[in-house]
This record gives structure tokens, sequence and C-alpha cells, in this order.
């Protein structure tokens, strides 16, 4: 856990990214270990057996299906944290999909106001403009592209949220690619 929320309120984050990257380690069989000292820092390690064979069942869950291309898809992926970033690009690249990175709210408004994208996929809790407000005012120049919700959170209510703003849909974090990758073809359909 953090030592202090501090840096949280300033520059954002929920404060998962560890578990995440524990939890996208366990997938290897590897964990991860911590060395961390008060007032000096924290130092992080793993060590991992990837064959190329696994990669390659990672970058195309569906290894051997010709629907599995996303060829001539752009993809706005609106996200704050690296290790999110990384994941869901490597997914999506993996599925030949064009991917555009904003780290905010309000750099995604800017983008998606100058350029066509067949999907969205925003982060709900970020710095300086959350993803909620975001989808508002996408929606007031862009009614038909879909976006869809990227949270941590799994409450009962957060369908309803992203729903009443414009989104149509949601994937809860850490992306599990199977899933991932049958929600996104939903929506290219």
């Amino acid at each position: 856990m953090q030592a202090s929320t501090a840096l949280t309120r300033n520059y954002g984050g929920t404060g998962l990214g560890l578990a995440i990257t524990r939890r996208i380690l366990q997938l290897f069989n590897s964990e991860l270990k911590v060395n961390s000292e008060v007032g000096k820092g924290s130092t992080f390690e793993f060590s991992a057996d990837l064959k190329t064979k696994e990669m390659k069942m990672l970058n195309n869950t569906f290894e051997g299906e010709t629907e599995s291309d996303f060829k001539n898809k752009r993809i706005l992926l609106v996200e704050d944290t690296l290790m999110n970033i990384l994941v869901a690009s490597q997914l999506l690249e993996g599925w030949n999909a064009e991917v555009v990175v904003a780290e905010n709210g309000l750099i995604a408004v800017e983008i998606a106001r100058k350029e066509h994208f067949d999907l969205v996929l925003m982060d709900l809790q970020m710095p300086v403009m959350d993803g909620y407000t975001a989808t508002i005012q996408i929606r007031e120049f862009n009614k038909t592209v879909p976006i869809i919700a990227l949270t941590a959170a799994d409450t009962s209510n957060i369908r309803e949220k992203v729903l009443a703003v414009g989104m149509q849909d949601y994937i809860t974090k850490p992306i599990h690619p199977d899933e991932f990758f049958l929600r996104l073809k939903k929506y290219f359909a």
C-alpha cells in the first residue's frame, strides 16, 4: 500500500498498479519481490521465463481464427496508468488495431474532436478530467463512437453510471484477454 495519499491526490492513480502487476506475474508463474525502506524508496523485482509461444498466445488469444484481426480499426485508449496502457496496447496491437493513447480525459476530448476512432476505451478515474466528464464532452460532438469504460471498480451501480453519461459498456481491470477481445468484437460487428 502507499505510505502517503498525497501523491494520489496530486497526480491521480488508484494504487492498484502493484496488485495488477502481481496478478500478471502470477499468470507467468512468477512473483513480485519488494525491498522497501521509508525515506529511501522501494525496489521491485521479478523473474519470468517468457517463451515465444506464450507471448504469441498473449498477443493473439484466438490464434488461428481469422476473426481475431482488428485491422483498420482505430482505438483511442484513455488511461493514465503506464501498466494498464502497456497491457491494453500490447493486446490491441497484437490484434492489429491502431492504438492512440491519451493520458487523461481532457487530452482525449481534444484528440477525439480532431480524429476519427472506431472505439474509445475510457478509464474512469484520472487526473485533470475523469472519464465521465470526458464522455459527456465527446458526446456533444460525436454521438455514435462506442465508448467502453475501463474500471477497477465492479460495483452494482457502475453499469448505470456509465450508461447514464453515454457509454455503451464497461470492462473491469485487470483486463482478461479473452473477455476483452469478445467485448471489443461485439462493438466492431
